[in-house]
């Protein structure tokens, strides 16, 4: 019954069309008008709904109505982003750039044995005839060196790179100015043998 209603439902329409057109070629009897095939196909068009709806099978009616519950679900799981850890070489650019930054401000690197700031810095002169170790800060400023360091630097331009640099204190002792040198971030510069060591400062 439900392939009838099916067939019903395909042929009325063109059936119907064709009635309109001439409904002897649709009708049969004496009484063929558009009006009468009109009815009887529309009718029939109408009723192969019915029928359809009443005689589908099980499978067809389930197949017609979606079932929210059947629907399979499909579980998200949370995407995690990584979080990037940095590589050592990534670690040493840091500590490198922080260093520098640090020595072009004039901030004090290392005070565990040095005191900054500080009136005066470097060794007192014993002798006349003391040599001097210079320690420089290339391209530094000098009134941020004076407040964070040492109040006594000069400017200069060393005579041994040419380069104009801040000069911060002088040691009669390398290591000892080897060591001022790191804890402000600067350089050791040639060694002089001055006669006083406000001359080496003045000079060098």
């Amino acid at each position: 019954m439900f392939g009838f209603a099916i067939i019903l439902f395909l042929v009325s329409p063109v059936a119907f069309l064709a009635g309109l057109v001439n409904p002897k070629w649709v009708l049969l009897g004496k009484n063929r008008t558009r009006l009468k095939s009109s009815a009887v196909y529309s009718g029939a068009f109408v009723a192969s709904f019915v029928i359809a709806g009443l005689t589908a099978p099980p499978q067809a009616k389930n197949a017609s109505v979606p079932n929210p519950s059947a629907s399979p679900s499909v579980a998200v799981s949370p995407v995690v982003a990584a979080s990037p850890q940095p590589t050592i070489q990534a670690q040493a650019v840091k500590q490198v750039s922080l260093t520098s930054s640090s020595v072009a401000s004039g901030v004090p690197q290392n005070q565990s044995q040095f005191a900054f700031p500080k009136a005066t810095c470097g060794d007192k002169s014993t002798s006349a005839n003391d040599t001097w170790h210079p320690v420089f800060v290339d391209g530094g400023d000098l009134e941020t060196l004076r407040r964070n360091f040492c109040a006594d630097a000069t400017s200069t331009v060393r005579k041994d790179s040419k380069v104009k640099s801040v000069q911060l204190a002088s040691f009669t002792s390398r290591e000892r100015a080897t060591e001022f040198a790191k804890a402000v971030g600067g350089d050791v510069g040639q060694l002089r043998s001055c006669t006083w060591k406000v001359e080496c400062i003045i000079r060098d």
